[in-house]
């Protein structure tokens, strides 16, 4: 299993959800950070936005979700190596298989994210790829700050793969509703559909029953001769004679 670190320069539960000391980043031991101006201030609303899709009821929940990240990189970086993966030498331009242990985690959930979308991965699986996106996002918000207070120039490119993550989340969650949407679609045409058959079904059962009605001795006997009209129980059958009885232009609706 990979060494994975906490978060060290800010705590995400503490800063979004305890705090009330807005635009500040208060550290895992609950003291608040210094502000370094305006480049902390975007990412301190990109990791607002990111966490306020997180359903943390508490601190140690929201560890215990980091836990199950850490595991969840884990696990697939371990599956990433088993495929293994083939990359192109920027060097000698010939292919080679890349060293895994050297991804980070948006490259493992890149990858896996490709993976998924080409596999046609069920909904509770992309769901999970896209939280696991929104903690990319805070930890790489979290190396970008550190990169910031020791003046380095990774800053930047911490805080690109942390808004990088915030969109491959909106991606997912997009693509989400969009097939959901889609479903309900489907489901609506395949009922109206039914429902269209069902009344012409019974518009043609109505002519019949217009047509020989005076022959039947009762309804019972006029519903069991309807069954062999129309593929209907006995009790649909009952229920739409009554009603052709009491309203004769029930079924032409």
């Amino acid at each position: 299993m990979s060494v994975h670190c906490k978060f060290l320069f800010y705590h995400p539960y503490l800063t979004y959800r305890q705090s009330r000391d807005f635009g500040s980043f208060i550290r895992p031991d609950g003291k608040k950070r210094k502000s370094f101006g305006r480049a902390s201030d975007s990412l301190w609303h990109l990791g607002r936005d990111a966490f306020s899709h997180f359903d943390a009821e508490s601190k140690e929940f929201f560890e215990e979700n980091l836990r199950d990240y850490f595991l969840w990189i884990d696990l697939h970086r371990n599956g990433i190596r088993k495929l293994g993966v083939v990359c192109i030498d920027e060097a000698t331009g010939k292919e080679c298989v890349a060293d895994v242990d050297d991804f980070d985690e948006y490259t493992v959930l890149s990858i896996v994210k490709d993976f998924y979308e080409k596999a046609e991965t069920s909904a509770n699986l992309m769901d999970a790829l896209a939280s696991c996106f929104l903690m990319c996002c805070l930890r790489n918000i979290d190396a970008a700050l550190i990169a910031a207070e020791i003046e380095s120039f990774e800053g930047m490119h911490y805080a690109t793969v942390a808004a990088k993550a915030f969109c491959n989340f909106n991606a997912l969650t997009t693509a989400a509703e969009t097939r959901k949407n889609e479903r309900v679609k489907l489901a609506k045409k395949a009922a109206d559909a039914r429902h269209s058959e069902t009344r012409a079904m019974r518009e043609e059962l109505l002519e019949w029953y217009e047509k020989n009605k005076d022959t039947f001795p009762s309804k019972d006997k006029a519903a069991e001769e309807a069954m062999k009209q129309a593929p209907i129980s006995f009790r649909t059958a009952r229920k739409w004679i009554a009603g052709f009885g009491k309203h004769p232009s029930a079924g032409r609706g």
